[in-house]
C-alpha cells in the first residue's frame, strides 16, 4: 500500500477526546490480529536496527485497507516529519527525557487523532507504541530508575486506545498501562554456531556469566563476586564460570558460547537497562536464564517462571545456592520449556513480531 500522507496537523491538536480504553482485543480472525503499518517517510534517522527489522516484518503481515486492521503500527520518522516539520527540521532524534520533555508522546497523540478521525476507526481498533529509544537510553547511571518510573509517553497518553511494547518496560509500567516486553532476537553469529545442544547432565558448570562489572556495580558486581564454588555443595556440577570482561582486550565470544554450551544455567542481571542479550544466548544454547532484575516485565506476557528462574535481587548473595538446590527434573523442564521459547520467539524476528501480536491479544 502506498504511505498515509494526509495526516497533516502541524499545529497542537488541544481538545483531544480520549477513547475508551479496551481491555482486550477481539481480532478480526479470531486468531491473530491483523496490523496496519503507517509506512515510513525519510531516512530512518531514530530508528535502531532492531526496530527497521521489526518493522520490516510487520509490513509483511499489513492489510491494504485500515478498517480490516486491528493494530496500527507507526514509524517514528513519519510522525516527526508529517505531524511537527518545525520539530523535527530542529531536533530530529534528540530526546530529553530526564527533564521531562516528552515530544514525542504529543506526536503520537496527534498522529492518532488524525489517523482516527480520517478513517473513522472503530473502538477496537487499536495503536501500538513501541518504544524504540528504551534499548539506548542507557546514560543515567546503573541504578537510576527515573527514565522508566516517570515515562511521559504512559501518562500523556493514558485513557486513549494505545498498547505500549517495548525492550526496557518494567513492572510498575507494566502493572498500570499494560506494557508489554519483548525479546531481542538472537544475533546472527550465534546462530551460525552449528554445535549440538548437550543436556543438563552433560554439562560441567552450574552457572555462567561473561559481562561487564561496570554496568551495573551493584548486580553484575554480586554475580561477579560470587564464590567460584558453591559452599556444601552437595551435587555435581558446583562451579560457576564468571568472567568480567570490563578490562579484556580481545574478543571473549568463543570462550563465552563454550561457557554456555557447559553451563545448565547463565546469570541474566540487570545493566544499564531493564532487558538483557544474554536471555536469548542462555536459551540458543540450551542455558536455563538467570533472571536478576526486580523490575523486569514478563516478555510476551507470558510468565517467565516457566522457563526462566527469577531471582530476587536481595537474595543475589545466595544464587548459586539457590541454583544448585533446584532438583534435576525441573531444571529438565525449565531447559525444555526455554527451547519452545528459542524457537517460537527468539530464533528471529518472524517469530518475535508472531509472539508479539499473540500477547497484544491477551487480556491486561
Amino acid at each position: 500500500h502506498k504511505p498515509v500522507r494526509n495526516l497533516v496537523a502541524r499545529k497542537p491538536v488541544r481538545n483531544l477526546v480520549a477513547r475508551k480504553r479496551v481491555r482486550n482485543l477481539v481480532s478480526s480472525s479470531g486468531k491473530t490480529p491483523s496490523v496496519y503499518v503507517i509506512d515510513a517517510l525519510g531516512e530512518g534517522e531514530c530508528k535502531t536496527e532492531f526496530h527497521e527489522i521489526m518493522f520490516k516484518e510487520l509490513r509483511k503481515r499489513s492489510v491494504s485497507d485500515p478498517s480490516k486492521a486491528d493494530l496500527f503500527f507507526i514509524d517514528i520518522d513519519t510522525m516527526k516529519m508529517l505531524l511537527w516539520p518545525e520539530y523535527w527540521n530542529y531536533a530530529r532524534c534528540t530526546y530529553d527525557w530526564v527533564r521531562g520533555e516528552d515530544a514525542e508522546s504529543t506526536i503520537y497523540t496527534h498522529t492518532m487523532e488524525a489517523f482516527t478521525k480520517e478513517h473513522n476507526l472503530a473502538d477496537h481498533q487499536r495503536f501500538v507504541y513501541f518504544d524504540n529509544e528504551q534499548s539506548t537510553r542507557t546514560d543515567l547511571g546503573s541504578d537510576n530508575f527515573t527514565q522508566f518510573l516517570n515515562h511521559p509517553m504512559h501518562s500523556k497518553m493514558e485513557g486513549q486506545n494505545v498498547e505500549f511494547v517495548a525492550l526496557a518496560g518494567v513492572k510498575p509500567d507494566s502493572e498500570k498501562y499494560g506494557t508489554m516486553n519483548l525479546i531481542v532476537p538472537i544475533q546472527t553469529k550465534y546462530l551460525d554456531d552449528k554445535r549440538a545442544v548437550p543436556g543438563m547432565k552433560e554439562r560441567k558448570f552450574l552457572a555462567t556469566f561473561y559481562g561487564r562489572s561496570q554496568s551495573n556495580p551493584t548486580v553484575r558486581g554480586g554475580v561477579l563476586n560470587l564464590n567460584a564454588r558453591v559452599s556444601n555443595c552437595s551435587a555435581e556440577p558446583c562451579e560457576l564460570d564468571l568472567v568480567d570482561t570490563t578490562k579484556l582486550q580481545h574478543d571473549e565470544s568463543e570462550k563465552y558460547q563454550e561457557s554456555l554450551l557447559n553451563s545448565q544455567f547463565c546469570f541474566c542481571p540487570r545493566g544499564n537497562n531493564h532487558f538483557s542479550l544474554r536471555i536469548a544466548e542462555a536459551l540458543r544454547f540450551g542455558s536455563i536464564p538467570v533472571i536478576i532484575d526486580d523490575l523486569m516485565t514478563d516478555p510476551y506476557r507470558v510468565d517467565m517462571k516457566k522457563w526462566a528462574v527469577v531471582i530476587p535481587e536481595n537474595q543475589l548473595e545466595s544464587a548459586g545456592t539457590l541454583l544448585q538446590k533446584i532438583p534435576h527434573d525441573k531444571r529438565e523442564r525449565l531447559a525444555s520449556a526455554g527451547a519452545d521459547m528459542y524457537h517460537k520467539c527468539v530464533s528471529g524476528m518472524e517469530g518475535a513480531v508472531e509472539c508479539m501480536l499473540e500477547g497484544l491479544m491477551m487480556r491486561r
